[in-house]
């Protein structure tokens, strides 16, 4: 039986890639899956082995492996991709999977365009159209509704045998969890930040999963988390030199009691 050690943290934040990086480089797994497409598998093990970092940004950017803008993917990824490399010299032995799928990457890219435009059509007619944010929100939902279970198979498939396992994955940690709990392994999920305050877009995609899950719909409660996001990024992302920094004014004025908890640099701060 393989124990894996769930490591969830917010995407796009680089003071949670931070984190993670120290943890990568002070633990001793038998083998690490971390949350890139499958296909980037051979380019992260060439990473691992000591491949120079910029060769990997050649190859991803030449080959569109990962969506556009590249420079937000490697604002969250450096600080983890640098601390992989190189890693096999150190650690022998260790075997290093990419598991998320790669239908999944694409559905993502998509669903933030889609925000974007609806941000950029709320700007300029200062109207919101519930239906097109539900929509939005729905169609990426329903069509990743089996991801998780996908991936929950592939790192069981190859956790299975080993000793220690490190998985490192989003905020859907606990759902992430209860998916691999189907194949009889031992587990700890770890938050790595935390207290955690969900941003709008978040909360729109989890109001959106109870619709779908039989919850009854709620208009206003959507234009109200539309107008939210739309604030977040007018007010915070585009008057931010980074998102870190739009992140920590953003909970500065909306949940101040996260502040102090995030922005140093400390170990995870809790497990379930």
């Amino acid at each position: 039986m393989g124990f894996i050690e769930i490591f969830a943290l917010p995407a796009h934040l680089r003071v949670a890639s931070n984190r993670m990086a120290r943890i990568i480089r002070s633990s001793e797994p038998d083998a690490l899956f971390i949350y890139l497409p499958q296909h980037l598998n051979d380019l992260i093990k060439s990473l691992a082995e000591g491949c120079p970092y910029e060769y990997l940004l050649d190859q991803v950017r030449e080959s569109s492996l990962v969506p556009e803008p590249l420079g937000r993917w490697e604002y969250e990824m450096e600080p983890m991709l640098l601390a992989i490399r190189g890693i096999l010299n150190r650690k022998r032995g260790l075997e290093i999977w990419c598991y998320k799928e790669s239908s999944f990457v694409k559905l993502s890219a998509d669903f933030a365009a889609n925000i974007a435009e609806l941000v950029l059509r709320a700007s300029v007619t200062g109207k919101v159209n519930v239906d097109d944010w539900r929509a939005a929100a729905r169609g990426f939902l329903e069509a990743s509704a089996d991801t998780l279970d996908k991936e929950a198979e592939y790192v069981a498939e190859r956790s299975k045998g080993r000793g220690k396992n490190i998985c490192i994955c989003g905020m859907e940690g606990r759902a992430f969890r209860d998916c691999l709990s189907e194949y009889n392994l031992e587990m700890e999920l770890t938050y790595v930040l935390l207290p955690y305050y969900y941003t709008p877009i978040e909360i729109l995609a989890r109001q959106i999963g109870k619709e779908l899950g039989g919850s009854a719909r709620n208009d206003n409660r959507v234009f109200q988390i539309a107008r939210l996001h739309i604030e977040f990024v007018r007010e915070y992302v585009l008057t931010s030199r980074d998102y870190d920094e739009a992140y920590l004014k953003w909970v500065t004025d909306t949940a101040p009691f996260a502040k102090s908890r995030i922005t140093p640099f400390n170990t995870p701060t809790s497990r379930t």
